[in-house]
């Protein structure tokens, strides 16, 4: 897989793809169980984790929860955004907005990440309302 370098970090393709998502459940400051539940799911049903062992998965989203902790969150999206490949950054922003809206409550500090994950991974404004959209319609009922 493709590895992208700040400092001394490395992240892959699908660690960079994890962390971007993993800051979306943790945008406000804490990770409940159903939220890493619903971020392990997510992951399970992406391309680039389909067949991949639990153990790889966690390792992948162990280094997204370190790389946050030691840079913090905004500098950790804003890494790992470039590391994601360009054909699945759009895809990576509709999953961030499937997690953050999952329970139907987008606090303050979740809608700022993901404009600012917008920004980071180049998303139109008019894909992104595209997105919010449709996570809405999928969320009906």
């Amino acid at each position: 897989m493709q590895e992208k370098t700040a400092g001394d970090e490395r992240l892959t393709a699908a660690e960079a793809f994890a962390a971007v998502l993993y800051g979306a459940v943790a945008a406000d400051g804490t990770v409940t169980h159903a939220e890493a539940l619903a971020l392990a799911h997510t992951l399970s049903r992406t391309s680039m984790f389909v067949g991949l062992a639990e153990p790889q998965m966690h390792a992948a989203l162990a280094r997204a929860r370190s790389f946050t902790r030691a840079r913090g969150l905004e500098a950790m999206l804003a890494y790992a955004a470039h590391a994601v490949p360009q054909d699945l950054r759009e895809t990576a922003y509709a999953r961030c907005v499937g997690l953050v809206m999952a329970d139907d409550i987008v606090n303050p500090p979740e809608l700022a990440y993901l404009r600012k994950a917008q920004t980071a991974l180049g998303v139109s404004d008019g894909t992104a309302l595209k997105i919010v959209e449709v996570v809405k319609i999928l969320n009906k009922g």
